[in-house]
């Protein structure tokens, strides 16, 4: 439960949002502690599962069912991991190792840009773009 929430809570950046946390954090919930069947299909669009489950009062419902203190604990675990994973990001470490992973996509893209232009038929058509831009 905890690692979907956290899986789905960051974005490309590494930075997490609120609004998905709590999200994925009431949907989750459901699909742990209930029978009512949350499709991938309804996770695609998961803040519109999330409004529709609120306005029927289905999370607070479920929220109020579970002992308070497996409540908190649920929500101290995952914005505690937020939070280590957000510290890990920003480190040195962190930015390390996404720059590497940048480096490493954009060298294939250019190696690819490379092959392409080794193949006298398609360099015409880069001209022609080229061209185009000005």
């Amino acid at each position: 439960m905890i690692e979907r929430i956290l899986a789905a809570s960051f974005d490309d950046s590494g930075m997490a949002s609120p609004v998905r946390i709590n999200i994925y954090f009431g949907l989750e919930l459901i699909r742990c502690y209930t029978n009512i069947n949350i499709t991938e299909k309804m996770f695609e669009n998961a803040g519109k599962t999330y409004d529709s489950l609120v306005m029927n009062n289905v999370i607070d419902t479920i929220k109020r069912a579970l002992p308070v203190a497996e409540y908190d604990e649920l929500q101290h675990f995952v914005y505690g991991c937020v939070a280590h994973i957000e510290q890990y990001n920003t480190s040195f470490v962190g930015m390390m190792k996404t720059i590497t992973q940048d480096y490493d996509a954009t060298k294939l893209n250019v190696e690819e840009i490379m092959a392409t232009l080794d193949q006298p038929d398609k360099i015409g058509m880069v001209k022609e773009v080229l061209d185009k831009m000005g």
